[in-house]
């Protein structure tokens, strides 16, 4: 007999936090901190953001929820300018 106890929580591979709660479904940490927060789930269209990018960083006060369009924008444009900025240090040999 396994008398090893399942862990019940991961990070899965986009690098989220999350829990198995009591009837085993998967949870993200950062939610459930916002849910905590404000005393009711996140509005559906809205996601939750970690302000300085750290996905690990589940602090309640690093933690903002927004429309999910917006929030794709955000990160579409920010990948878009750190392509630039990558371009001009490969042709330049140096920071912009």
């Amino acid at each position: 007999m396994n008398n090893k106890k399942k862990s019940r929580f991961f990070i899965n591979k986009n690098g989220y936090k999350g829990y198995i709660d009591e009837n085993g479904k998967k949870r993200y940490t950062h939610r459930r901190v916002l849910e905590k927060k404000f005393g009711n789930k996140i509005f559906d269209g809205y996601v939750v953001h970690h302000l300085d990018g750290n996905k690990l960083n589940n602090r309640s006060e690093n933690l903002v929820s927004i429309p999910r369009k917006l929030h794709n924008k955000y990160h579409y444009h920010k990948k878009k300018v750190q392509e630039i900025e990558n371009y001009f240090k490969k042709i330049l040999g140096k920071k912009c």
